[in-house]
């Protein structure tokens, strides 16, 4: 999964009224890694492949919303299924 996918799917969960408090809202990703390493994505960052499997936060001044963990994220919205995306 490439970060361009991970704020598309964030994008379609705000458009669908799934993540209201960020709905109009800029927000970056907040990547958790196993052993405590954390790392903070801009959409204007380079678009890269998260190698190791991380939690993924949305981050949005005081807001801080789970997206789940990057193993578990779809594609897309069609099957129906919200975040948090876990697993």
């Amino acid at each position: 999964m490439y970060t361009k996918d991970i704020f598309d799917l964030a994008d379609a969960c705000i458009t669908e009224g799934v993540l209201p408090l960020l709905a109009g809202r800029r927000y970056v990703l907040g990547l958790e890694l196993p052993g405590a390493e954390r790392g903070i994505v801009h959409r204007s960052d380079v678009n890269f492949r998260v190698p190791i499997p991380c939690r993924v936060w949305l981050l949005s001044g005081k807001i801080c919303v789970l997206l789940g963990d990057s193993s578990a994220l779809p594609g897309d919205l069609s099957d129906g299924v919200f975040p948090p995306f876990t697993g």
